[in-house]
């Protein structure tokens, strides 16, 4: 008679230990590589998002003639030149991003926007139009509150949040020193012939780390993410450099010094908002005015960014500088 087979032994600790230390060597192998396709989805999409904005922006100049304003206020403010055009919609108020709307298929909730309200005049309450998140504004890698608040006199504003801004020239923040040599500014009405330093070599858009430690202690009392709350694509009034204007007066991704106790003068304050970064790997994503989008990394001297701000410096510039 056959014989019953001897059933197998269980595990040894030893033989647990060896199999746990294993799957946490794959996991530690693993987990950088998931992260790194998670971050170059999310930098397509980002690239995706400003491609978007490019076209849009094009289809407006096909439509109006010209680009967008970067913020029409019904008066003029004080520049670097002395003072702003006139307003390109006498009587409005209107963000560079909510002229662009109709333009990234948001036509409805374009619709719903009162242009003569003033500055956050579509903004009160959680779920007013202003405050609604407009994925194609975000990117996918900034982790940045979505939606932004202001309170004034006893009300709250919401905003939806922009990771994306215009190119208003180097100089974007503080107003008075806006330099108006861009695309999009204060009151502006720039065309695509205008660009004669050449569309391949001008900036359009553009993306903003909203990450700031430093700033959130001096400006936000340390509240974490108060750089971030500087945002919002239906704001419209004479700061515009705070939401979505940017700027090239420091490198790609630089921040306020994390020594700084203070600011005088608002100094630092004035350079980081006329920043471009993001949270991605070491660069940033552009959309220059031909409508392509290139990667930069933090490495490009300023003097480069700079005239790859400016539409109509004559300046001339090799694409492997960048």
């Amino acid at each position: 008679m056959r014989s019953h087979p001897r059933s197998r032994s269980a595990f040894t600790l030893i033989e647990l230990l060896v199999v746990i230390a294993i799957i946490a060597i794959l996991i530690g192998l693993l987990l950088p590589a998931v992260q790194k396709v998670r971050e170059a989805a999310s930098r397509m999409k980002c690239s995706n998002n400003l491609k978007q904005l490019g076209l849009a922006a094009f289809s407006y100049e096909g439509a109006m003639s010209k680009f967008p304003p970067g913020v029409n206020l019904p008066y003029t403010t004080a520049v670097a030149s002395g003072q702003s055009a006139g307003p390109v919609f006498p009587g409005q108020y209107m963000s560079l991003f909510e002229a662009l709307l109709p333009y990234i298929e948001q036509q409805n909730l374009y619709n719903q926007l009162n242009f003569t309200t003033g500055q956050y005049g579509n903004a009160l309450g959680q779920t007013s139009p202003a405050a609604t998140i407009v994925q194609t504004y975000l990117c996918p890698s900034d982790t940045a509150p979505k939606q932004t608040t202001y309170t004034n006199g006893g009300k709250t504003y919401y905003f939806g949040a922009n990771t994306y801004g215009g190119n208003p020239g180097v100089v974007g923040f503080y107003t008075t020193s806006m330099d108006q040599t861009g695309i999009f500014f204060i009151n502006s009405s720039v065309t695509i012939t205008g660009i004669t330093d050449g569309t391949s070599n001008t900036f359009m858009f553009g993306e903003r780390n909203r990450l700031d430690p430093t700033y959130d202690r001096i400006y936000g009392g340390g509240t974490a993410g108060a750089f971030g709350q500087r945002s919002g694509w239906a704001w419209s009034n004479n700061l515009p450099g705070f939401d979505y204007l940017f700027g090239a007066v420091q490198t790609i991704n630089w921040v306020m010094p994390t020594n700084l106790t203070s600011d005088p003068g608002y100094v630092n304050e004035d350079q980081r908002f006329s920043v471009y970064g993001s949270q991605h790997t070491n660069g940033a994503n552009f959309c220059f005015a031909d409508g392509s989008v290139r990667y930069l990394t933090n490495s490009v001297p300023v003097l480069i960014l700079q005239e790859l701000s400016t539409r109509a410096n004559g300046e001339v510039i090799d694409a492997s500088q960048y």
